[in-house]
């Protein structure tokens, strides 16, 4: 430009499908929990040198294009990724070492739901906070939160792998190979038939009363944050399992998946149920699509589910349905 001034957006990128259903449920939900913001907490036990942390993470955003991206309309009213070219390094210390012991895990439990609970303005690059507190000279804590929209959980442990070593060398990227540009996922995006997409889906869920539901709804509910329960199979059943889906050519994701399904079936007393199954959208056609960090995956219909399915209960359909 002729005043010499350089505009900070390096590149305008689409959506994926799942990006767009994030975006919608961000601004529908915007009283409640964010439960599309991700949170990880790390343990540094020894040594640690903050400054040479600090200049990792600052590292990370000037590598990918993802950890600069926010979202804005277009001139045409569309909403698109807009990549800044530099964004501030959101970095926060706490130092909780003078706390009585007690007092220290309350503030640490507050600090850490506080980070989960700050919403990120969707608007505004990057999407990304860290934080370190230190508990001891020789314990921390590092917080790590971004919006679900710009890295799945693939690219969460690029980037921590990323992280390590750029600590490692002191925070000098130099000797890294260049991270795989964002761009080439895109276009081998734009080159998917959506219509026949829509018609493969439709044909899939022909016939399917409705979704399945194992609860009425509730329009007045709050959002509330999903719990997790975990169950820990004894090693003689989970040989057995292994043992059962190699014999029939299946996966334990495939089979696991068959037995949510016929489970979902008898507790919803429906002969047809649907439910979703995360992939992780890499295609092996875009080069270096396993290092690229970004938000790739979504949910599909894995047809070795289904054909294993049907096999169990011919009069029984079950579908894995996008989300």
């Amino acid at each position: 430009m002729g005043d010499g001034h350089v505009s900070n957006v390096e590149d305008v990128l689409p959506l994926t499908p799942l990006q767009e259903g994030q975006l919608f449920h961000a601004e529908f939900d915007e009283a409640g929990p964010n439960l599309y913001t991700a949170y990880l907490s790390a343990e540094l036990s020894g040594p640690l040198d903050v400054a040479v942390l600090r200049s990792a993470c600052a590292q990370l955003l000037a590598r990918h294009q993802s950890l600069r991206a926010c979202f804005r309309q277009d001139r045409a009213n569309q909403v698109v990724q807009v990549v800044r070219r530099e964004v501030p390094l959101l970095w926060r210390q706490v130092d909780l070492s003078g706390c009585p012991e007690d007092e220290r895990a309350e503030r640490l439990d507050r600090l850490t739901a506080a980070a989960r609970a700050d919403r990120f303005d969707l608007t505004k690059a990057p999407l990304i906070r860290f934080m370190l507190v230190r508990l001891a000279p020789e314990d921390h804590r590092f917080i790590m939160t971004n919006h679900h929209a710009v890295l799945d959980g693939w690219s969460t442990s690029v980037v921590l792998a990323e992280l390590a070593e750029l600590y490692e060398r002191r925070g000098d990227a130099s000797g890294l190979p260049t991270p795989p540009p964002c761009r080439d996922y895109y276009r081998w995006l734009a080159k998917q038939d959506r219509d026949a997409a829509k018609n493969a889906w439709q044909d899939a869920l022909t016939g399917l009363a409705g979704p399945t539901l194992l609860a009425p709804s509730d329009p007045d509910r709050w959002l509330a944050r999903p719990d997790q329960f975990r169950v820990e199979l004894p090693r003689e059943l989970v040989d057995r399992l292994k043992g059962f889906a190699r014999g029939r050519g299946l996966t334990l994701n495939t089979l696991f998946q068959g037995a949510l399904g016929l489970a979902l079936g008898c507790v919803t007393g429906q002969s047809d149920v649907v439910f979703g199954a995360t992939v992780t959208g890499r295609p092996p056609e875009v080069p270096g699509i396993e290092n690229m960090v970004g938000m790739f995956i979504n949910t599909v219909l894995p047809e070795t589910a289904a054909e294993f399915l049907r096999g169990v209960d011919a009069n029984q359909k079950i579908v894995v349905a996008a989300g």
